[in-house]
């Protein structure tokens, strides 16, 4: 949740260092929940220790009007900390990773630690592997409304067109009218 330490933190002219942590959830694969950071040093928020890992993700953002981005995770693979999981778990497909933004003066360790202080979180979904060598293992992320087969909320929405008055299903004219 975005607190109110964290707006006046970023209206700050000069505010404390941002960091990245990342959950990769794979208890829905059955798996573990894993924490890392992109950070040279293991860090702590919320209780949780987030290891230090060579990760990239690239092209997150939406613009209006467009479908959702399709952002890409690039892990290291030459520890081979992800192999087994991917290998044994159908590329990880279906599971959520979440990247979060704060403060380093609210992690645990920090000034004022705040486990609620933090911007908006990212969440994405994995939807292909798209490489997977020696060196690094590259994923397709997906937007949890971007997903083929996915409704929402997990109901089809189909367009109701009623004259010029265009809307969904369950919204009478009447009341549509009224909210314009």
């Amino acid at each position: 949740m975005t607190t109110l330490a964290t707006y006046q933190e970023l209206g700050k002219a000069v505010t404390d260092a941002i960091v990245t942590l990342y959950q990769l959830d794979l208890t829905s694969l059955g798996g573990n929940i894993y924490y890392f950071t992109t950070e040279h040093t293991a860090l702590q928020f919320g209780g949780n220790t987030y290891t230090p890992f060579p990760m990239k993700l690239e092209g997150i953002g939406n613009k209006t009007g467009e479908s959702p981005a399709r952002p890409t995770l690039t892990v290291s693979n030459v520890n081979h900390t992800l192999s087994y999981s991917v290998n044994t778990m159908g590329d990880l497909i279906g599971a959520p990773i979440y990247r979060i933004r704060t403060f380093a003066r609210f992690l645990d360790t920090g000034a004022t630690p705040d486990s609620n202080a933090h911007l908006p979180i990212d969440e994405y979904i994995i939807n292909q592997k798209t490489t997977h060598n020696k060196t690094t293992i590259e994923f397709e992320l997906a937007s949890r409304l971007d997903l083929e087969y996915e409704n929402l909320p997990r109901r089809l929405m189909m367009r109701d067109d009623i004259g010029q008055l265009k809307g969904f299903p369950g919204l009478s004219v009447n009341s549509r009218i009224r909210s314009q």
